[in-house]
């Protein structure tokens, strides 16, 4: 594993994304991809970087280990950016939620950390575990104004 890179007097940074071969990012500032112990991070996975994501293209969520860099892989979806991701992010302590693309539109998923899972009918641009409450916008009408904010198809 590589030495972490010491940047200012007491902090130091290092790589916690797998090599291999897949681009890694989490998603929105406003979002903590950490879980509460500091050991798992969230993240997308992804074969490319450089173009759009298309309607068809699949991204990968998962955690990684950060005590060894591993990426633990926990579902998919195809409603996703790369400005939000698919709007990743801790449903408590012991699931994540995101958005995804359905046989009836977007929706969004509860997976929890067991592997069981529950699906909401609508995307979600944020949730609450603790209120149970999200709030929801059309992805697809962003995308037309802004492509990198909303979800191609």
């Amino acid at each position: 594993m590589q030495e972490p890179l010491k940047i200012f007097k007491n902090v130091s940074v290092k790589s916690i994304s797998p090599d291999d071969n897949m681009h890694y990012f989490f998603g929105y500032y406003d979002l903590c991809p950490f879980d509460k112990t500091g050991r798992y991070h969230l993240a997308h996975r992804v074969s490319f970087f450089d173009r759009l994501p298309e309607k068809d293209d699949i991204c990968e969520i998962g955690l990684i280990d950060t005590e060894n860099n591993t990426f633990k892989k926990l579902g998919e979806t195809t409603a996703w950016n790369f400005q939000q991701g698919a709007l990743l992010n801790w449903y408590g302590d012991d699931a994540v939620i995101y958005n995804v693309r359905t046989e009836k539109g977007y929706g969004a998923l509860i997976k929890y950390l067991n592997g069981a899972e529950k699906e909401i009918p609508m995307p979600l641009a944020t949730s609450s575990s603790v209120s149970k409450k999200g709030i929801s916008i059309n992805f697809n009408r962003i995308f037309d104004f802004r492509p990198g904010y909303g979800y191609a198809g």
